[in-house]
């Protein structure tokens, strides 16, 4: 298992995390998710460049004849509870083998807390992953 991490522009962080021949592949955002719905483009606050530019990564993988790519989407720093049935999908621009979430850990100043909802995290991608992440 390895963690790759890429800077770019110091705005995301690209996350690639593999097992044998399995690929998830993140992007990973700085700005606070606030789910704040549809606007006028249909995306809410997800930017459209970033959507873009996690389904370029994702391509990428699902090229790749060697890979298995499992899921990619958008993380966030949260400002609220996450919720499973708007945030994570079961198929990823019509592929039912590629999921798609947006995702991320929901921000507090006690650290205790920040660490709970960490480990909230980590285990919704296991779910979505099907196995335990080791972390570095």
């Amino acid at each position: 298992d390895w963690v790759n991490w890429i800077m770019d522009n110091r705005k995301s962080v690209k996350i690639e995390k593999q097992r044998g021949s399995d690929v998830i592949v993140f992007d990973t955002k700085y700005k606070r998710m606030n789910y704040l719905g549809n606007n006028s483009n249909g995306m809410g606050d997800v930017d459209r460049n970033d959507f873009f530019q996690i389904n370029t990564y994702m391509t990428y993988y699902q090229q790749q004849a060697n890979k298995n790519l499992l899921c990619g989407g958008l993380l966030y720093p949260l400002t609220s509870d996450h919720d499973l049935n708007i945030c994570h999908t079961e198929n990823w621009l019509g592929n039912t083998s590629v999921k798609f979430l947006i995702d991320g850990v929901k921000v507090d100043d006690d650290p205790k807390i920040l660490l709970e909802e960490e480990n909230k995290f980590i285990k919704r991608i296991e779910k979505v992953m099907g196995y335990e992440l080791s972390i570095l």
